[in-house]
């Protein structure tokens, strides 16, 4: 009971079929290994942009609060300034007015 040369030639043909299917399903598993090793570099490329970003911004942060700080500190001298002013410009009509009324 031998099989018939034309069975297999057939099973032999399936064979040659899967064995190109494997080969191409093996190519296709490489290629996406390589496309996701690639992802997964770009994610880091943009995590390191992302914190490099994020410590610019916290230095950007601490130099503004720097500067308002300054600010404040200006506007606190203009009112001591202003304030003082107003009381020498007082304190100088208060005493024309008194040598006012000593010379008559």
């Amino acid at each position: 009971m031998g099989i018939p040369e034309a069975q297999l030639q057939a099973i032999a043909h399936q064979v040659v079929k899967l064995e190109t299917l494997q080969e191409v399903n093996n190519k296709a598993l490489t290629d996406m290994a390589s496309s996701v090793s690639r992802l997964v570099d770009r994610l880091d490329k943009s995590d390191d942009t992302a914190r490099e970003a994020d410590q610019r911004a916290r230095a950007a942060h601490h130099r503004i609060d720097e500067v308002r700080a300054s600010i404040d500190g200006i506007k606190q001298g203009q009112r001591w300034l202003i304030t003082t002013s107003f009381g020498l410009i007082g304190l100088a009509a208060s005493l024309l007015g008194l040598v006012i009324k000593f010379v008559q």
